[in-house]
């Protein structure tokens, strides 16, 4: 149960499009609390699910995610950072415009504003198996907007081939809603349950 390989499903030929909700092998685009919460009771051998908090906020709302994260989250969910990709990489870049002023550093990538929108498929596949995500894993993303920024995480994982990705509906504000318990700290493993 590898992460994701970048030199086989990641790689598409520029001419051809992204895969939509229609080419996913019938897997949804947004599953329910409900579905989720059943998910969680009975978890399926040789059947891989990973929950991933992916809150993000724009700067001026001065709100830190993963402290929020770390306050309450779905029981085994992992943190995802948009800026960063869970990677230490200096100053983080927070904003297309902070990713374009980067580009003049001897550090920063060939595409460094592209970078912020989607990350080489080299890094997203480290980053990926960093939260315990392989080919095989069912994905949930949530976020504490209800459905904002885990809508990119998705798009991601879509965009480099991974079509067992569904939204959240309703992110954790319906999950609470709907009465299921939260959990709080460190998760104890970064792998998926199954």
């Amino acid at each position: 149960m590898g992460g994701l390989n970048p030199t086989s499903t990641l790689h598409r030929p520029p001419h051809r499009r992204l895969n939509t909700p229609s080419e996913s092998a019938g897997f949804p685009s947004v599953v329910s609390v409900a579905w989720l919460a059943a998910a969680l009771s009975a978890p399926r051998p040789g059947l891989p699910l990973r929950v991933v908090d992916v809150s993000w906020y724009h700067a001026p709302a001065q709100r830190d995610c993963h402290a929020e994260f770390l306050a309450e989250h779905i029981p085994t969910a992992v943190f995802y950072n948009l800026a960063t990709g869970n990677e230490p990489l200096g100053p983080e870049i927070s904003s297309p415009d902070a990713a374009a002023s980067d580009a003049s550093s001897s550090s920063a990538s060939a595409s460094p504003a592209l970078s912020y929108m989607l990350p080489s498929a080299e890094s997203f596949s480290r980053q990926m198996s960093a939260l315990g995500i392989g080919l095989d894993t069912t994905v949930v993303v949530y976020d504490t907007a209800g459905i904002l920024s885990s809508a990119r995480l998705w798009w991601m994982l879509r965009s480099y081939g991974h079509e067992r990705v569904a939204v959240l509906d309703g992110g954790l504000p319906q999950w609470q809603l709907e009465g299921h318990p939260v959990a709080s700290g460190i998760p104890a493993k970064a792998r998926p349950p199954g």
